[in-house]
């Protein structure tokens, strides 16, 4: 959003949305053959009563209780924020371009069907769709890059309007080992495109949160498992430092 609105003003301004989305709880201590399965859900609107303790009455009467055969300890669910920077005309706040930004509670579960029925909304209207996907885990959303599937990393996708009115996504496949491309972000014609480097975007955000100090590159790589080419050029890393 800091990015695209200097380039846009005045006929445009971009906005970032936010909603929270709580992702799976699994159960620890299952059996080895059984498998834990990922929910996601939205959290619900809530009425609380105001100053319930003041209100309520006070329970004394004790009952004997049972202790329970069995006890099994939960995660606690994580909260992850899904975010979506929209690009608006500014006179009338029609949405141009919508720019997703995934999250593995877009790629998994409830959420990832949800995020399907609202990128096919899209598709169908005349919004241009962004799409940024940099996780290695989880479904990826679009059936254009399903069938068949992109053997890669990550997946940048634009997609929009020809001029035969055909919704076409472009696609760019990006390896971790592989700096993250520059696009052209759509607008309303005639205005021309963009350019927005999401390389620079990332490391300018990587320096200012000092990721540097939160990420141990000594530990194991996060799951899935990398593919074999990358695998090997990672090993190359490890050796070389």
């Amino acid at each position: 959003m800091r990015a695209l609105n200097p380039l846009i003003t005045p006929k445009y301004f971009a906005k970032t949305e936010v909603h929270t989305a709580l992702q799976e709880l699994v159960i620890s201590q299952l059996p080895p053959h059984v498998q834990a399965t990922q929910h996601s859900i939205y959290p619900d609107v809530t009425v609380i009563q105001n100053d319930p303790v003041a209100t309520m009455p006070v329970i004394q009467k004790s009952i004997a209780t049972v202790d329970a055969p069995m006890e099994r300890v939960i995660d606690r669910p994580q909260r992850q924020q899904l975010r979506t920077v929209n690009i608006y005309r500014a006179d009338n706040r029609e949405v141009v371009t919508a720019i997703e930004l995934l999250s593995p509670a877009n790629k998994v579960g409830d959420n990832l069907g949800q995020y399907q029925q609202k990128r096919s909304r899209i598709i169908a209207s005349a919004v241009h769709l962004i799409e940024i996907d940099l996780l290695r885990g989880g479904q990826r959303p679009g059936p254009e890059v399903n069938t068949p599937p992109i053997d890669t990393d990550y997946i940048i996708l634009r997609n929009s309007e020809n001029d035969h009115m055909e919704r076409v996504s472009k696609i760019w496949p990006v390896a971790i080992n592989e700096p993250l491309p520059t696009i052209p972000v759509p607008l309303l014609f005639p205005d021309s495109d963009v350019a927005l480097d999401l390389g620079a975007l990332v490391q300018e955000i990587y320096v200012s949160d000092y990721y540097h100090l939160q990420i141990d590159y000594s530990k194991p790589v996060p799951a899935p498992k990398l593919r074999p080419e990358m695998a090997s050029w990672w090993a190359k890393q490890r050796n070389r430092d």
